[in-house]
């Protein structure tokens, strides 16, 4: 090996090429109301369907069954009972407002 390539390969060794700097993490996407309001509807099919699975766990024996009578229930009904008999405050918004803030600006 001629000398030029010695020290080359001499250089390389004790001065290690410098690793690229790693590619910085995106910010994540901001929150918009469509994905806030995807996110309560979501959460109420879940409660929904979660009720009608204890519902049918408790009432129908033969769980083959249940799907069937499972898909009987009506949530416009169900809604309406949930509506007369709880307390609604349509004001409950504000007190959770300033908690939203600062989870926006600790998400940010």
């Amino acid at each position: 090996m001629a000398l030029h390539d010695d020290l080359l390969a001499l250089a390389r060794r004790l001065v290690p090429p410098v690793p690229p700097p790693p590619a910085p993490v995106p910010p994540p996407p901001p929150i918009v109301e469509a994905d806030l309001r995807r996110g309560v509807s979501t959460a109420y099919y879940a409660l929904f369907h979660l009720l009608i699975h204890e519902a049918m766990a408790r009432i129908v024996a033969d769980p083959t069954l249940r799907s069937r009578v499972g898909r009987a229930f009506d949530h416009g009904k169900m809604k309406l009972f949930d509506r007369q008999h709880t307390y609604f405050d349509p004001d409950a918004h504000r007190a959770v407002q300033p908690r939203l803030a600062r989870m926006g600006a600790i998400l940010s």
